[in-house]
């Protein structure tokens, strides 16, 4: 792959100590510049930003120290990165009363919940069908977990899920995926929640 781009690129250059490769193509009519670099054998970053580039390639290469993002989001305490899909939302009361996902202003909405006391969550899932996805929901409302419960679809019948206080503040929402209709309602409601719905 390295001796096809090296043919390919306009120039080789080095960000953040990796060899990195640059393309040039025309997208209606603009000139679009994008930078490869093969950080290691697992992992190809492709950017059309140098610095955002770099800033990636030195957080990857552990150069710079990373910010605490766990001081800063709770949620990421409650994911396991490890497993093939991840995810966090922390909730910003600042930007609530424009963004329509939040659930932090009450607001009647037919995809997320109504939750003043919500803080954040995280997610993961194996990607396998039966595997469970578990969703770790942060908030000062103990009643929550009903609604949570309901809005996923997760109720508990049938085996297929469960919500259980873990720590104070956090909930966790266990729903098994081993139906088709069950996993395309699940992931609708997670983008959603995520801040990625079609809300009306």
């Amino acid at each position: 792959m390295n001796d096809y781009l090296r043919q390919d690129s306009a120039k080789v250059v080095e960000i953040g100590g990796v060899e990195t490769f640059v393309l040039i193509e025309k997208w209606e009519e603009q000139e679009w510049k994008f930078f490869v670099a093969f950080v290691d054998d697992k992992l190809l970053l492709v950017g059309t930003d140098v610095s955002y580039l770099l800033e990636v390639i030195e957080r990857r290469m552990k150069r710079r120290p990373s910010s605490d993002l766990a001081k800063k989001l709770p949620e990421l305490k409650w994911v396991n990165m490890q497993a093939r899909y991840w995810g966090v939302r922390h909730f910003d009361r600042t930007l609530a009363a424009t963004d329509p996902s939040s659930p932090v202003v009450a607001r009647k909405s037919s995809v997320t919940i109504s939750d003043t006391g919500a803080i954040g969550f995280g997610f993961y899932y194996d990607g396998v069908v039966g595997d469970p996805l578990v969703l770790r929901y942060l908030s000062v409302d103990a009643d929550v977990g009903v609604r949570l419960a309901d809005r996923f679809g997760c109720k508990g019948q049938d085996g297929q899920g469960s919500v259980r206080k873990i720590a104070p503040n956090v909930l966790e929402l266990s729903c098994s995926l081993n139906d088709r209709s069950l996993i395309d309602r699940v992931q609708a409601i997670l983008f959603a929640f995520l801040g990625h719905g079609v809300f009306t």
